[in-house]
């Protein structure tokens, strides 16, 4: 878990980012609708763009899927760009390749890092 500066709107306290996997039978958009039944159980409310949330669930990755969609857009399009999500991701998928940039997670990482310094 990661305590990072929020993003997009600053003026809001820290976030505490991490990384998971899961295995499920889910398809991608299942999966979605679980997650934001998660984030409404536990509270989660529509405010603003980057506004502060109780609970942002996000499906970064699934396997090697590459989809667009009104819904749904994976792999995420911007976690190759944002440092606080590739570091608790490179902890658990450093050598999984983002299937459009064919990066690895730590070289992403690396990557955003030099662009945040």
């Amino acid at each position: 878990m990661h305590e990072t500066a929020p993003w997009g709107v600053e003026n809001q306290p820290p976030y505490l980012n991490m990384a998971i996997e899961v295995e499920t039978e889910l398809g991608p958009e299942a999966l979605l609708h679980v997650l934001q039944d998660i984030e409404s159980e536990v509270g989660r409310a529509k405010t603003y763009r980057w506004g502060p949330r109780v609970l942002d669930l996000d499906i970064l990755l699934f396997n090697q899927l590459v989809m667009n969609t009104e819904e749904l857009t994976i792999p995420h399009p911007y976690m190759h760009q944002r440092v606080f999500v590739l570091r608790p991701l490179n902890e658990i998928a450093p050598g999984v390749k983002h299937p459009l940039l064919q990066s690895s997670i730590s070289e992403l990482l690396k990557k955003a890092e030099s662009r945040s310094s």
